[in-house]
């Protein structure tokens, strides 16, 4: 009997550990039951005031006839292959100006916001990548904060560069925003609006991250931007508004595998802008130059402007742009072959006039026309100074080749031509 009884307390004093468990686990469980109930409670979607809009480019383009080009170099004559502008030639292509994207937001609270937004390019591929996501929090009616994957603000259209409809222009001048071609950084930023008089001003000062791929003469590097800071002021006075820009940053790039000599190492360098517009509705006056530079000696500094003039009669408006980019610092490494040779694969030397028309052919839907003329290709100076021949260059380097939006362009009487047709609308 006492045997027995032995046996039953050590039953007991197994299974009571076990039995204790076992009503722990299910209470955790029905706790992470409660807890998923309410989750699902707050972040209903009928709680959730969703945005949805987004964009559709459609878009061709081709340049003239350029293929009869027979120049002299620094060998024999020869012929050159056929230049290119943008990843234009003489054939008609659709997918360099067509892209598309789709934006959502979630406000949360009256306070707390999220933003998405996704593009795909078909420069690109149309690769999907994710343009924007980031927290918007609301702190006043005139003062916000952000944080995530923002947009960039170095330009006056940074905002909406991708959103053709919002722009007179199929494509945006690339002499002045090619000269830092990136969209998008990881950070945060503060906007702050406030009334001087009649003038209102918008101020926004932000800090992040970027890594950029560039081609320099056929070789790939990547720019890796640290500490970038910046600070933007936008004013406006009735139908006319100003912009005025600023941003400042340590640029890494490893140039020459083995090699530090060319590398740029937490070099500074700064984007400045600064821009106005005059729009009344009828008449449309904008006009905008920007430069790029960095601390390093074979890096150009690169300086690009445009006005645009355009009048508006009902649906259609008519419209003329003359843009510019120019390089400086060459003097630097006149007499370095490879740094010569590095300067003139970000150096950009040319000028356009470009002639367009928009037609509003229906609500968020405009259709436009434009062909462009570029001439002043590359800076002769630079090709003299190109002797003896560059080693790292073909031999037979024509004049003007260098620093243009052009690759390989002739010296030629003649000067090439863009065309260009769009759909563009917002949704």
């Amino acid at each position: 009997m006492k045997k027995t009884l032995a046996m039953l307390g050590a039953c007991v004093s197994l299974i009571t550990p076990a039995l204790a468990q076992s009503a722990t686990v299910e209470e955790l469980e029905r706790r992470l039951e409660q807890l998923e109930r309410e989750s699902s409670s707050r972040t209903s979607v009928s709680d959730v005031d969703l945005k949805v809009g987004g964009f559709i480019n459609a878009g061709a383009a081709a340049t003239n006839n350029l293929t009869d080009n027979v120049v002299s170099g620094a060998g024999p004559t020869e012929e050159l292959s056929p230049p290119t502008y943008a990843g234009l030639d003489e054939e008609v292509t659709y997918d360099r100006l067509t892209s598309a994207g789709i934006q959502v937001q979630a406000n949360v609270s009256d306070r707390v916001s999220g933003t998405i937004q996704l593009y795909a390019d078909g420069a690109d591929d149309f690769d999907a990548q994710t343009e924007w996501a980031y927290i918007t929090y609301q702190f006043t009616d005139a003062t916000e904060a952000r944080a995530g994957r923002l947009v960039i603000p170095l330009y006056m259209h940074s905002q909406y560069q991708n959103v053709g409809y919002a722009l007179p222009w199929i494509e945006l001048p690339r002499e002045a925003y090619d000269i830092a071609p990136v969209r998008s950084m990881e950070g945060v930023d503060l906007t702050t609006r406030f009334q001087t008089g009649n003038v209102a001003h918008s101020v926004n000062v932000f800090h992040g991250t970027l890594d950029i791929d560039v081609g320099i003469n056929g070789t790939n590097a990547t720019f890796r931007m640290r500490d970038i800071t910046g600070i933007n002021l936008t004013s406006s006075l009735g139908n006319l508004s100003t912009w005025l820009s600023y941003v400042g940053s340590e640029a890494n790039v490893d140039i020459l595998p083995g090699t530090s000599v060319y590398d740029i190492d937490n070099d500074y360098g700064y984007f400045s802008s600064a821009g106005f517009q005059y729009d009344n509705g009828a008449l449309l006056f904008m006009a905008e130059q920007t430069q790029l530079s960095i601390a390093n000696r074979w890096f150009p500094a690169n300086t690009g402007s445009y006005a645009t003039l355009g009048y508006r009669f009902g649906r259609f408006m008519p419209h003329v742009t003359w843009a510019e980019v120019d390089d400086d610092g060459y003097n630097d490494v006149r007499n370095d072959p490879v740094g010569r040779f590095l300067y003139n694969g970000l150096a950009s030397h040319q000028k356009s006039w470009t002639f367009g028309v928009r037609a509003d052919v229906a609500t968020n839907l405009a259709l436009k026309a434009e062909v462009s003329r570029f001439y002043d290709l590359g800076d002769e100076a630079q090709s003299a100074a190109a002797i003896p021949p560059n080693p790292l260059l073909p031999a037979g380097l024509p004049a003007h080749q260098t620093g243009s939006l052009f690759s390989s362009v002739p010296d030629r009487d003649d000067t090439p031509l863009v065309f260009r047709l769009a759909a563009q609308m917002v949704f």
